[in-house]
Order: C-alpha cells, then structure tokens, then sequence
C-alpha cells in the first residue's frame, strides 16, 4: 500500500513540475500599447495561432486569449508573434491543386505573422496546414508578401514557378552590395541553423 502511494507522489509531482515547465517568460502587447511581462504557454503550433494561454505568475490560473486582443506576444527564448493585415495569395502548393495562372490571387486579411529576422529588415512566417507565406518589410518599405506560387505551364502543364520574391529581395536589399546572383540560389523555405 505504501508502495502504490509513493509511485502516485513520484507521479503527481512529475506531472506538476511538466505542466509548469511549459510556461515561459514572455510578454504580451496588447491593443491600448500596453505590454505586460507573463508568461506564456509554448505550443508545438502546426499553424499561426488564433489563441493561447498565458500567467501573470507562476501560481495564477492561466488565461486563454484571442490574437484579436493583442497586437504582439512572445517568449523571450523561443517567438516572437506580430498581428499584421496584409495581402496573402492563398494559391495552394498541391500538384493537384495548382492552375495555370502565374500572378498571385491576393486578398487583405489580419493574422499573426511569426517574426524569423529582426532589424532595419524583417522577416516573417505566416503557416497554416500545407499554407506556408513569407513576408517582408524594411524600414522604407511596408510589409508585403514575399511572392513564390507553382503553376502548370500552358504548352505541356510542366511545373513552373514564379520566384518574384528574389527580385523583391533584391531590390529591397539593394544598398546591402549584394550581387544579383547572390540572389538567385534562394529558396523558399525556412533553413533551421
């Protein structure tokens, strides 16, 4: 009997320092400017965010939030999320799915964009299911979408892409003295370093 109730102890207490790890510094912004340190709950997101939860202390019940409320939250050691309304093509990237249209379809929607580089230039990452945007803004320059779509050829529906987002970069980044062909080997992805 002893037993069975020091494994429970062992698990109880296992449980509870799991359940508070995953809790980590941060901050929210929210609509009036006003930042409040917290801390928030990390999620394995498979796609941008719509809610989650956060602490004003360890000991506080945690707090479900829309994206609606707030203009910025982040984790001090692991994101950073910025609410921003832009034009998004949502073309989707399926084989199956692709047209033979090459221009981008976009519409104007507000969503929370994961910030990747921070600095004179910005770059985000929007993802939802097979959905993946980038996005890009310099101090000079408001935020766009960075233009990558596949598309079906129209003389034998071979598999084309529109890389407009090289020359955006380019032309973005021109005071950088970057090479045009410094440009050309990019890809639209996110590289993990």
């Amino acid at each position: 009997m002893h037993k069975k109730i020091l494994i429970y102890f062992i698990l109880l207490i296992g449980y509870n320092s799991y359940s508070q790890s995953d809790f980590e510094k941060g901050y929210i912004i929210n609509n009036s400017d006003n930042k409040t340190p917290c801390l928030i709950r990390v999620s394995d997101w498979f796609s941008s965010p719509i809610n989650f939860e956060y602490k004003l202390t360890e000991e506080s019940k945690p707090i479900k939030i829309t994206t609606k409320s707030i203009k910025e939250f982040s984790s001090l050691n692991n994101f950073k999320y910025e609410r921003q309304t832009v034009d998004i093509d949502r073309s989707s990237d399926q084989i199956k799915k692709l047209n033979y249209d090459n221009t981008p379809k976009f519409i104007e929607e507000t969503l929370f964009l994961e910030v990747l580089v921070e600095g004179k230039a910005t770059l985000y990452k929007y993802e939802e299911g097979n959905l993946i945007r980038y996005f890009f803004k310099t101090e000079n320059q408001p935020i766009e979408q960075l233009i990558y779509k596949r598309y079906k050829s129209t003389i034998n529906s071979s598999i084309k892409e529109n890389n407009q987002f090289k020359q955006q970069l380019y032309t973005s980044l021109s005071t950088s003295n970057r090479s045009v062909s410094s440009f050309e080997n990019i890809d639209y992805t996110k590289r993990f370093t």
